[in-house]
């Protein structure tokens, strides 16, 4: 495998504070056959000055004219790789030196492989936390845990491209890293590895962070444009899913819909007999799941 092609999808926006260390772990990778496509979204402080002071023929550098968003910026990046297998990666991490030679070794038949990450704050320094001390991690693949949680983060994940033809593009209401988690699990074909291979920056002006936030009153017109969010989401994933799994988004998708019409008891019900597939990427005990169900199940 030390001549195949792998190609790194970095999407940067604005990151000019971290984008140098994330680069360089991505150019001292044990793994020498890379392409490294970087897709920048319009970004207005120095990162395209960075960008354009590295001369590595491994880059190749595509710079928006205009904010397309993180979404359509990574399905732009994962179109232009050329590699048999594609890593997605984000502007503010660290890669540990052997990361793609790793899951270049442990991806099999998968067509998406991912792996455990450690926490770091804004200084590097390690938070004494990784992924799977937050979530359950495995070989994620009942797929009704997507709904309310997901367990393959973008910057963990490998895949066959492959996949691409399943996947892309992503559908309006889905986010890029949590549809290729949902469709290759759809498939059959989501491996996990239980190794840390990534320093995970947690920091404010993150695009997604994993610790746990402090709970922020929403007000009506936020709880309602979260509650379309949510729908839509669950109209992509009844729309892919295969058969067993079509009856209960479809079920789901009626009553998530009927809460608009004030009608929450049945999808309460329905919620709590499905929670242990509901929950199975989440660390919660039955009260706190409980309650989880309880807020779902709020007017609109």
């Amino acid at each position: 495998m030390t001549h195949t092609l792998v190609s790194i999808a970095l999407c940067t926006y604005n990151g000019e504070r971290f984008l140098k260390k994330q680069i360089d772990s991505l150019l001292n990778q044990t793994h020498a056959k890379l392409q490294i496509v970087i897709c920048d979204d319009a970004s207005e402080d120095n990162t395209k000055d960075i960008l354009n002071s590295y001369n590595d023929p491994r880059l190749k550098k595509i710079f928006n004219t205009k904010n397309v968003g993180y979404v359509k910026n990574f399905q732009q990046a994962i179109a232009l790789c050329d590699g048999r297998f594609i890593a997605l990666c984000d502007q503010d991490d660290i890669w540990k030196t052997n990361k793609i030679e790793k899951l270049l070794n442990n991806i099999g038949d998968a067509l998406l492989l991912f792996s455990d990450s450690e926490l770091i704050d804004e200084e590097d320094n390690y938070l004494g936390k990784k992924i799977a001390d937050l979530r359950k991690l495995y070989n994620c693949n009942i797929l009704q845990g997507y709904v309310w949680s997901n367990c393959v983060w973008g910057h963990s994940i490998f895949m066959n491209r492959n996949l691409i033809d399943h996947a892309l593009p992503v559908p309006e209401g889905a986010k890029h890293d949590i549809w290729l988690g949902f469709t290759a699990a759809c498939l059959g074909k989501i491996k996990y590895l239980d190794e840390p291979l990534t320093s995970y920056r947690q920091h404010e002006a993150a695009e997604t962070t994993t610790l746990p936030l402090k709970a922020k009153a929403r007000t009506k017109q936020k709880r309602y444009q979260d509650y379309i969010e949510k729908l839509k989401w669950i109209e992509c994933m009844k729309n892919f899913v295969p058969n067993p799994e079509a009856a209960f988004f479809k079920e789901l998708y009626r009553l998530y819909e009927d809460l608009q019409k004030g009608n929450r008891i049945e999808l309460f019900y329905f919620l709590l007999k499905n929670r242990k597939k509901i929950f199975s990427f989440r660390k919660k005990s039955y009260p706190s799941q409980l309650n989880e169900i309880r807020k779902i199940c709020r007017p609109v």
